[in-house]
């Protein structure tokens, strides 16, 4: 099997993830609780909490310190809201979109999402590393190799079985179809 480049690149992509680590980013929060049926007056109030504090960060007051003191998130809250690494797509929709809309060291205004409303403070960003089609290149081919004799294999051994059903008195058809001689054993 000798696969041309446009398969590789094509596999490459398929199974990215085994060679490719993607962004990831460290951030700590403050979670404030609104329930999405909160009145008009009970959001004003959190929002304006929640805007006090992101003040208060912004200005320099320390970010733990008021995540243990204000956050409700009971687990992060004890490491003064640190959420540790996380890619995209692990979090609530609209945490993800500004947590990755952030640039380091920035502290957000209130995001709301369905578990209330946060503060977030972007204290890292890890690149995506990884190795790159060039220098998997010579792995991709074997894994694809692999994998087309895996599935010819698959196919030539369903068709055998349909010819030799189909013509259980001779297996001249069979050999003829996988370009077998047909021999004779005398026991």
């Amino acid at each position: 099997i000798q696969p041309d480049e446009e398969a590789l690149r094509t596999f490459y992509e398929e199974s990215k993830e085994q060679y490719v680590q993607a962004e990831q980013r460290k951030a700590q929060h403050i979670l404030l609780t609104l329930a999405s049926d909160a009145s008009d007056e009970e959001t004003k109030r959190i929002q304006d909490q929640a805007s006090d504090l992101a003040s208060q960060a912004q200005g320099g007051k320390d970010f733990a310190e008021l995540a243990k003191q204000f956050s409700v998130d009971s687990i992060s809250s004890e490491h003064g809201g640190d959420l540790g690494y996380f890619e995209k797509g692990v979090m609530d929709a609209a945490f993800d979109e500004q947590v990755f809309s952030m640039q380091q060291g920035e502290i957000s205004g209130p995001v709301r999402s369905r578990f209330g409303i946060h503060i977030i403070k972007l204290n890292e960003i890890k690149p995506e590393t990884g190795k790159s089609f060039d220098q998997v290149k010579e792995e991709i081919s074997k894994q694809y190799a692999l994998r087309e004799a895996s599935l010819r294999y698959g196919q030539m051994a369903e068709e055998l079985q349909n010819i030799v059903f189909e013509q259980p008195t001779t297996l001249q058809p069979a050999a003829d179809a996988l370009g077998l001689k047909d021999r004779k054993s005398v026991v």
